[in-house]
């Protein structure tokens, strides 16, 4: 293997010459989980650094010398193309150090919070799937994880908080980072979304979308009152309302699509807990693909 550029990496292989390997075959293809690297023509080196540098991490050699068998494992490893005390100093290893480990730094604190993303929306995914699902439970969890109903939410208000403000006590209130007010209203995931005979909204959803419905009159009739005492951004233009209620897995094509075109036609956003998790998929799947390999399970 040669090496000729700047910052590679090989990690978790197990390099092996041939006469190791072949003694020994049966016991590395079973015990071993790391890439087999064998060597097979005679050597004097497993990698030969030309230009750059190499970073070995958690790494094993096996070869025979003398009719001995030496295996050894190397944890970390940094190795550069020159030993000359001129290019390379202690000041520079420390130097370099101190700029991998920063660089590892920046990425964890990039990539950390779309893993705790990722993992919140598969802790989501399991609960929507639990036999004994409730909309306490779903009402919880999103109360804990408002940032899967509205990515950009910068402030959250929940029943108490709305009563404490007189506003109307829908089960959050979120406010975006481009200050946009969205009145949110969680109902049952059991809840029946189409009249099964006229696949017309159910008796379930026409409640939902007579409250919201209610909530925002509320909110627009009196909207100087709630500036003034709740919050100055707040004006008829940016208050919307979201009802997230059902299960729209359970629909066939056609009634998800009577579905579609009866929510279409609303000054407000009606979803089912399923599009919820579709929605948030998607968003780490985008960002999976622009910036790394993170993927919605």
């Amino acid at each position: 293997m040669q090496v000729q550029g700047a910052d590679t990496h090989i990690v978790n292989i197990n390099f092996i010459t041939r006469d190791f390997y072949d003694r020994y075959e049966k016991i590395i293809t079973a015990l071993s989980r790391a890439t087999n690297f064998r060597l097979d023509a005679d050597f004097s080196r497993f990698i030969d650094l030309t230009a750059g540098d190499v970073r070995l991490v958690d790494v094993s050699f096996a070869y025979i010398s003398e009719g001995k068998d030496t295996v050894y494992r190397i944890p970390c490893l940094w190795l550069f193309a020159s030993n000359s005390s001129l290019e390379f100093t202690r000041e520079k290893a420390r130097a370099l150090a101190l700029q991998h480990y920063r660089s590892i730094m920046e990425n964890a604190v990039q990539t950390a919070p779309i893993q705790m993303l990722s993992g919140t929306l598969e802790a989501y995914e399991k609960l929507l799937e639990a036999a004994n699902l409730a909309e306490q439970h779903l009402q919880t969890f999103l109360d804990n994880n408002p940032i899967l109903i509205e990515p950009s939410f910068k402030g959250k208000w929940t029943k108490g908080d709305l009563r404490r403000f007189r506003l109307p006590e829908a089960d959050f209130l979120l406010k975006t980072s481009d200050n946009r007010f969205v009145v949110v209203e969680l109902e049952n995931p059991t809840d029946r979304l189409l009249n099964a005979s006229t696949l017309g909204p159910s008796a379930e959803l026409r409640m939902a979308e007579t409250q919201i419905t209610n909530y925002l009159s509320d909110i627009q009739n009196g909207i100087l009152t709630y500036r003034n005492s709740f919050d100055r951004d707040l004006s008829v233009e940016n208050v919307s309302g979201q009802v997230i209620i059902g299960r729209s897995s359970r629909l066939s094509a056609d009634q998800k699509k009577a579905f579609d075109k009866h929510v279409s036609t609303l000054n407000y956003s009606v979803i089912t807990y399923d599009e919820l998790l579709q929605r948030n998929r998607a968003f780490l799947d985008n960002l999976g693909i622009r910036y790394g390999g993170f993927r919605a399970k």
